[in-house]
């Protein structure tokens, strides 16, 4: 189940975005929030939202797979549209995001392991 957020909650929650619900209780969602932690919020601050047939996870759930992989937004997001794109019918959107959240990530990361980047490539 997902919820999307109604409100902008301190630097973890933004209005709009939709989180996933971990675990529902009679008046709060646990979410997992903008830094990957996962939450505790309010019901009230949250709706819930109808899912497509693109969230089925019969075969098991990516956000566990990435918990348990210990994968960064990057990842668990470039990840999810692959997974995605042609569920949802969206595929050529979604690869080019797909494209976009790499360069971000590249440009983010890069510094880190130019040295060992190098080598490889020769």
């Amino acid at each position: 189940m997902k919820v999307r957020a109604k409100e902008t909650y301190d630097y973890y929650i933004t209005k709009g975005k939709e989180y996933p619900v971990v675990k529902e209780t009679y008046e709060y969602y646990k979410i997992i929030d903008d830094c990957g932690v996962e939450r505790y919020l309010y019901k009230y601050r949250f709706e819930p939202i109808e899912e497509s047939n693109h969230y089925d996870n019969t075969n098991g759930s990516l956000y566990k797979i990435a918990k348990e992989r210990n994968w960064n937004a990057y990842v668990f997001d470039i990840v999810k549209r692959l997974d995605r794109a042609e569920k949802k019918g969206e595929f050529i959107s979604d690869i080019e995001k797909s494209i976009k959240v790499l360069e971000l990530y590249l440009n983010e990361q890069k510094h880190r392991f130019e040295g060992q980047i190098e080598p490889l490539n020769k």
